[in-house]
């Protein structure tokens, strides 16, 4: 294909029209261009048809083999997750045991706080303000480590190069009418297969129909 030759008539297809004698030159130009699209199709077309086949030959053959692994791949996925879950249960129960321990814990030394406090209670009764100071001193520290007494992590199963995370299957159901507006999409090619039948002369509502003549050339 010459290069100079595609490049005059680019340089040449940036002109105005003015008269008929440029309506015309415009018309032979759009000939020319169009004998020219024609021959770097007839030139590259070969070439690409050649490698469009190969591709769709890579395609199959990778299907060949990857199709089953993938097919394998979902398959064990879905038993991984149905043990991951059962897991995950088995977590959540240890879980809420950890730290229903953890609360009875907090609890009794709680309880055992303020049995020692009343014991210094009963003590400053009795005038034994020293050994009330002392007891009201260790009930302060029974709360103290009562408030730090948390619920370990529950530890579950693991495997090497297995994990899992949210995800959220979305289905549409019947009820199309309550579907917010702005999850909704129009359908263009219904609407341009309408206009174009229908030769714009029925109008659709919401959308905006302008004509517009569509230059065809001739060889």
């Amino acid at each position: 294909m010459d290069d100079i030759k595609t490049t005059d008539i680019v340089l040449r297809a940036n002109m105005s029209i003015a008269n008929a004698a440029e309506f015309k030159a415009a018309g032979g130009l759009l000939r020319d261009i169009k004998s020219m699209m024609k021959q770097v199709r007839a030139s590259v077309d070969p070439t690409i048809d050649k490698a469009h086949k190969a591709h769709k030959e890579g395609i199959a053959q990778r299907e060949t083999h990857l199709g089953p692994l993938q097919d394998a791949e979902k398959a064990l996925k879905a038993t991984v997750g149905v043990y991951a879950a059962k897991l995950e249960r088995e977590r959540v129960a240890e879980q809420r045991r950890l730290e229903q321990e953890a609360h009875d814990a907090r609890q009794a030394e709680m309880d055992r706080a303020m049995a020692t406090n009343d014991i210094a209670s009963q003590l400053a009764t009795e005038g034994d303000m020293e050994g009330a100071a002392e007891v009201q001193a260790e009930a302060r520290e029974i709360a103290k480590q009562s408030a730090e007494i948390m619920a370990p992590k529950a530890r579950t199963e693991t495997a090497v190069g297995i994990s899992t995370r949210k995800d959220w299957i979305v289905e549409i159901t019947d009820d199309w009418d309550i579907i917010p507006r702005e999850y909704m999409m129009p359908n263009e090619p219904a609407i341009r297969a309408f206009v174009k039948a229908t030769k714009g002369k029925r109008g659709i509502a919401g959308v905006k129909i302008t004509p517009k003549d569509v230059v065809a050339v001739r060889s």
